[in-house]
């Protein structure tokens, strides 16, 4: 109802909308002004230089790390469409790209059924979708001690434009429900942005073949 009636109003008048939200803003409004500290940032039509903008002004936080001494996430790499980019810098992806996350982990002892779980969050942390090894193939029993690589591969992310966070946890597997020892866990691993997508009003767009008749 309050996007129906903006969509109305904004027909005779002009419509201030605030928010942070960015897949919001992109769907409403036809100019942004960008704010810091009650300073302008940003004012004009293009949406999107406004949206990387805000994007650049809120970077979000430094990775947190947990491990419990057996395992490390030494570096993780995204690889978007052959372009390589650190996980301490901000990969631009746009929404058709394939994106493969490549992790090094350090072992200092044997990693028992070792499953590797990736998170998506949106700029307020929020846990979006995730990615676990093993759900299409078996779990290996036993991996380490020394260098482990995993990579995880997506021929694209089925995102709406805006900021999001990686986050990447390795758990003991003991069945598809049940949890053993966590290795590690790090939150805000890697960042991107995606762009060049459909604007929707929820972060994750669907594809599917449709008919309508």
């Amino acid at each position: 109802k309050c996007f129906n009636a903006i969509t109305e109003i904004s027909r005779r008048a002009a419509v201030i909308f605030v928010s942070h939200f960015m897949p919001e803003v992109a769907s409403v409004c036809d100019s942004l002004l960008v704010l810091k500290n009650g300073e302008c940032q940003y004012l004009g039509t293009d949406v999107p230089k406004g949206i990387d903008h805000y994007h650049e002004i809120f970077d979000g936080d430094s990775p947190v790390e947990i491990h419990t001494g057996k395992a490390q996430l030494q570096s993780m790499v995204l690889e978007v469409n052959g372009r390589s980019i650190p996980a301490g810098q901000t990969s631009s992806v746009r929404g058709a790209e394939p994106v493969a996350v490549s992790m090094q982990v350090a072992c200092t002892d044997a990693l028992i059924r070792p499953t590797i779980i990736l998170t998506l969050h949106d700029v307020a942390g929020r846990p979006l979708a995730q990615c676990v090894s093993g759900m299409g193939d078996e779990v290996p029993e036993r991996l380490g001690p020394g260098q482990i690589s995993a990579t995880a591969s997506f021929p694209h992310l089925p995102l709406a434009p805006g900021r999001y966070t990686i986050s990447a946890t390795c758990i003991e597997s003991r069945g598809i429900t049940r949890r053993g020892e966590v290795y590690f866990k790090v939150e805000q691993a890697a960042s991107l942005v995606i762009s060049e997508t459909f604007t929707g009003y929820t972060p994750i767009q669907l594809l599917a073949d449709w008919r309508i008749k």
